[in-house]
């Protein structure tokens, strides 16, 4: 038992960590549409909410979104709308108020999207 616990406290461990996975990694593996919709959008509001400056995070989020590509990228204008529909209500974004969240951006995926939505 001293020798098997002396080989396992000796052996070198791997000195890399995990492999990262990639952003939003939990909604490409559903295969369901609908549930993917809902996975992106709740991911990406969580993203918006974290960041508490909507307008700073989008463009960083429409460089993310262009990177990883596949469904996100060919759906986030459409994702946005909702997240920005229900960012507008939750934090009673007025017209007096809508500008402090407008993304500071002119890209016509992501941040277009959340901009139209709220």
């Amino acid at each position: 038992m001293l020798a098997a616990l002396t080989a396992v406290l000796v052996l070198p461990t791997s000195s890399g960590s995990a492999p990262a996975k990639p952003w939003l990694w939990q909604c490409t593996q559903i295969h369901n549409a609908e549930a993917q919709y809902h996975c992106y959008v709740r991911l990406l509001r969580l993203d918006i909410e974290t960041s508490r400056d909507p307008a700073s995070e989008l463009p960083r989020i429409d460089r993310r979104v262009a990177a990883a590509g596949g469904p996100v990228e060919a759906g986030c204008h459409v994702l946005m709308h909702e997240v920005g529909r229900e960012f507008a209500r939750d934090r009673h974004v007025t017209l007096a108020t809508l500008q402090r969240y407008v993304p500071r951006s002119n890209n016509p995926n992501c941040s277009a999207g959340f901009g139209w939505g709220s």
